[in-house]
C-alpha cells in the first residue's frame, strides 16, 4: 500500500450520509465509479436486503440453558422413535439464523462499542443464504475473509495461481501490505488487519473484494453513524445480542453445516 496517492476508503465511505442523516447521492455516485463493475451497487443492495446479521455475544450477561432431561420409555428408544426428533433438531439448527429476522436490536451503546473498542466485542457477521438449501455466508473482516464463491474464486486467481506461476515468496507477501515502521499511523480502517508486532497491516482488497465484505466494511469500518443508519433508522441490517451460550454455539454449528 503505497503512501503516495493513497485513498482513505474509510473516510470516503463514511461520507455516505449527509448532515440530514440521509444517504448522500453525490458521494454514492462517486463511490459507484471508485469500485470495479457493479460491486458497490451489489453491496448497497445487500445493505437494503434485510439479509445481513451482526450477532454480538453478551459475555457480561451470558447464560447457559439446558433443557430438562426427561425419562424415555423403553419402547421409544429405538431408531424409529429418534428419527422425528433428529429431523426436528436439524431443522432448528438450519433455521437458527433466520429465527431472529422478526426483530432489530436498538442499542446505541453497542454501536459505539463496536467502533471504540471492537477488540472487546465478540461478534459474528452472517448473510442469509440465497436459497433455503444453501449455507449462510460468513464474513470475517479481521482476516478479510468471506465464505462465498466469488471470494474463493478471486483468491484462487490472484494469490494461489499467481503465486505458483510467478514464484512469489508466499501468499502472505502478495495478500498483505505492511506499513513501514517510519510511516505515520494510518487512520484508514478499510481492509485493516490486526496489528502484528506493532506493525500496521492491510489486506490488498483491490485483488480480493466481494459484495459481502464491502457491505460489512461499510458498516463496521467507516463511522458509527453509518452503522446506526442501517441498523436503526433504515432498519435493514440486524444487530442482535445473543445472551445465551447455547444459542451462540448453535449459531456456530449452523455456520459449519
Amino acid at each position: 500500500m503505497p503512501d503516495d496517492h493513497y485513498v482513505d476508503y474509510s473516510q470516503l465511505l463514511s461520507q455516505l450520509l449527509n448532515d440530514q442523516f440521509e444517504l448522500n447521492d453525490t458521494v454514492i455516485s462517486f463511490l459507484y465509479h471508485l469500485f470495479p463493475g457493479e460491486l458497490f451497487v451489489k453491496a448497497m443492495s445487500l445493505l437494503d436486503s434485510n439479509d445481513m446479521f451482526i450477532y454480538v455475544f453478551d459475555k457480561a450477561h451470558a447464560q447457559c440453558e439446558h433443557s430438562e432431561s426427561t425419562e424415555t420409555e423403553p419402547d421409544g428408544s429405538g431408531k424409529e422413535a429418534r428419527e422425528p426428533q433428529d429431523a426436528e433438531a436439524d431443522a432448528d439448527a438450519n433455521n437458527f439464523t433466520n429465527s431472529f429476522s422478526s426483530s432489530h436490536t436498538d442499542n446505541t451503546d453497542l454501536v459505539s462499542l463496536l467502533y471504540k473498542a471492537p477488540e472487546t466485542v465478540l461478534y459474528r457477521l452472517v448473510v442469509k443464504p440465497e436459497t433455503a438449501q444453501g449455507p449462510p455466508i460468513c464474513v470475517d473482516l479481521d482476516h478479510w475473509f468471506c465464505s462465498c464463491e466469488e471470494y474463493g474464486s478471486q483468491f484462487q486467481q490472484n494469490f494461489i495461481r499467481d503465486t505458483s506461476e510467478n514464484r512469489e515468496p508466499s501468499i502472505y507477501s502478495r495478500a498483505v501490505t505492511e506499513l513501514n515502521a517510519s510511516a505515520s499511523s494510518n487512520s484508514d480502517r478499510f481492509a485493516q488487519l490486526p496489528l502484528q508486532h506493532n506493525v500496521q497491516r492491510y489486506f490488498r482488497h483491490e485483488l480480493v473484494l466481494c459484495p459481502h465484505l464491502l457491505a460489512f466494511a461499510i458498516l463496521l469500518q467507516t463511522s458509527s453513524q453509518v452503522l446506526t443508519y442501517f441498523t436503526q433508522k433504515n432498519a435493514t441490517v440486524y444487530l442482535i445480542t445473543v445472551q445465551h451460550l447455547d444459542e451462540w454455539l448453535k449459531l456456530h454449528l449452523n455456520m459449519i453445516q
